[in-house]
């Protein structure tokens, strides 16, 4: 609320209470409500609180002190102040909205619960306070009371834009695409000039494995990031859509960009260090496999702790011909934490590329036990058997990589070459194509795909 909305609410909501009550020194009262209008918050607070003193039952004292202290970000006081405001006064009721509003800002939605069911008994079905009252809700997680919430208010004022947006999340939190997209468009239809509309359709869209979907998620980030230049967490976001398009150059100018507001960011640095990785891979260029391993390492100079930048270190490091480097950055994660998966199954791929199959086995067995969906630990295992000619062994393991990341081409790739091994060449070019689909710059998968489609037409 801005200081002259909370000026003008509170000699609004204090008129009829003025005719009700007998005043409190008129020059003292005029003074703090004067200084409250100017944004003297803190000599407000000092007027009204003499005031208290020489008047401990006037109800708009307590309001007024109650905004003041809200504007100073002073919650704690602000409840209290309001509370005891609607207390005094049954007529003041409502002011127990405002008290919720600063208990949830206290953190205390618990609290905040209490204030707005009271605030509902005077103002019953009120769209402010059932908005206000879900976020009490979800803050105690309760997200489907949460959305019940948003539902009597929007019945109420379907334009209600805030209420939009806080049930477009909900709807997207239980995975209703299609009612989380319907929100997050009316929000924008409603106000194209917010950028929060955008960015809720893009969080739906950008959870597709559909090229058109990721595409048009990136338009909306493009028209976040024009409308609030400054929201630069918008940057890593569409970040992560251009990587899931395989867009590693436009992926690597919005983390460089994130990088800049944020130099001290290690989950950054690992982002990135992560594309110049992919963008190596895929394009089979030694080079970025350099600046990978120096945002990384930049990455543990910030944050020591950080398992995922060793994690990915390491396998730079293996792909760099540093197979020493590698297998202490996967010890580091264990070192850290003795049952995380990811240490176990980069420990597994660093033994897999020294050719030493059965301790690679053991520890992605590991990693596997540790967490049974984890798609790495399964997808090597599948090319340690795929290797040891163990197809079955193999392409059970590759069947539930791919099932626990359909969206991975690696998992697929991996898949194809097993149908290769055992000759089965038409499931081999339907895994290699759908590798290729999902990453057009992959040249590794490109060649193999085209490899094999040229032993198809030859039939040798």
């Amino acid at each position: 609320m801005t200081t002259k909305a909370a000026a003008l609410a509170a000699l609004l909501l204090l008129g009829g209470a003025a005719c009700r009550d007998k005043p409190t020194p008129a020059r003292a009262y005029a003074s703090a409500a004067e200084r409250l209008y100017r944004g003297e918050f803190r000599a407000a607070v000092r007027d009204l609180t003499a005031l208290i003193a020489a008047e401990p039952s006037n109800p708009r004292t307590y309001y007024l002190r109650g905004l003041a202290h809200f504007q100073l970000k002073n919650f704690g006081q602000a409840a209290a102040d309001l509370g005891r405001a609607a207390s005094l006064d049954p007529a003041m009721a409502g002011l127990r909205y405002q008290a919720g509003i600063a208990r949830l800002e206290l953190g205390d939605p618990l609290a905040a619960l209490a204030d707005f069911d009271a605030a509902l008994k005077a103002r019953p079905e009120a769209p402010e306070i059932l908005f206000q009252r879900s976020v009490a809700l979800r803050g105690l997680g309760l997200s489907r009371e949460a959305e019940a919430m948003l539902d009597k208010a929007l019945a109420k004022r379907p334009d209600f834009h805030p209420a939009l947006l806080s049930r477009g999340y909900l709807r997207y939190g239980r995975e209703d695409r299609e009612g989380a997209l319907a929100d997050f468009e009316k929000a924008i239809a409603l106000r194209r000039d917010d950028s929060r509309g955008f960015v809720g359709r893009a969080h739906v869209l950008s959870s597709s494995d559909l090229k058109q979907d990721l595409d048009k998620a990136a338009a909306d980030l493009d028209k976040a990031l024009a409308l609030s230049p400054g929201s630069v967490d918008l940057y890593p976001e569409r970040a992560a859509v251009h990587l899931s398009r395989y867009d590693f150059d436009a992926a690597l100018a919005d983390l460089s960009s994130a990088i800049k507001f944020n130099p001290r960011n290690a989950d950054l640095y690992v982002r990135r260090g992560r594309v110049y990785r992919d963008r190596a891979i895929a394009d089979q260029e030694d080079a970025g496999l350099a600046a990978a391993e120096a945002d990384l390492s930049a990455a543990i100079n910030i944050a020591p702790k950080l398992s995922s930048a060793y994690f990915f270190r390491g396998n730079v490091r293996d792909l760099r011909d540093d197979p020493k480097g590698g297998l202490s950055d996967r010890q580091a994660i264990l070192k850290l934490s003795p049952r995380d998966p990811a240490g176990f199954s980069g420990l597994c791929s660093a033994y897999l590329d020294a050719g030493r199959h059965e301790e690679a086995r053991k520890n992605c067995d590991k990693a596997i036990e540790f967490s049974p969906r984890y798609s790495d630990p399964l997808r090597l295992r599948c090319r340690i058997n795929r290797k040891l000619k163990d197809y079955p062994a193999a392409l059970k393991d590759c069947d539930a990589a791919v099932e626990y990341a359909p969206w991975w081409d690696d998992a697929y790739f991996e898949r194809g070459l097993v149908h290769l091994g055992r000759k089965d060449r038409k499931k081999a070019l339907s895994d290699l194509e759908a590798a290729a689909r999902i990453n057009p710059r992959s040249k590794t998968a490109a060649e193999t795909l085209a490899n094999l489609r040229e032993l198809i037409r030859g039939k040798p």
